[in-house]
């Protein structure tokens, strides 16, 4: 747990709600393993994971996060904003 500071605001692990780990994801072209996706009280989104065992963080919004959960973490997509119409 851990707290970060973007853009002015506080992203704060312990009040946020771990919606998603993603087992493995591409961000900014790397490929990373073991990311978390949080989700605050207010509707914002924050990103952790590790490259090369160095804690990265960052804030994305919710089109990102929806992304994110699409491709890597469907069942979190679909607790959060339902199931998607069948093909």
């Amino acid at each position: 747990m851990a707290k970060f500071v973007i853009n002015n605001l506080v992203y704060d692990t312990k009040k946020m709600e771990r919606i998603a780990k993603l087992k493995k994801a591409i961000c900014h072209y790397w490929e990373v393993y073991n990311a978390f996706l949080y989700k605050s009280k207010k509707g914002r989104y924050l990103l952790t994971y590790r490259i090369n065992g160095e804690l990265r963080y960052e804030a994305i919004d919710e089109d990102e996060a929806i992304d994110l959960l699409l491709k890597y973490n469907y069942d979190a997509y679909r607790t959060l904003f339902g199931d998607l119409e069948e093909a």
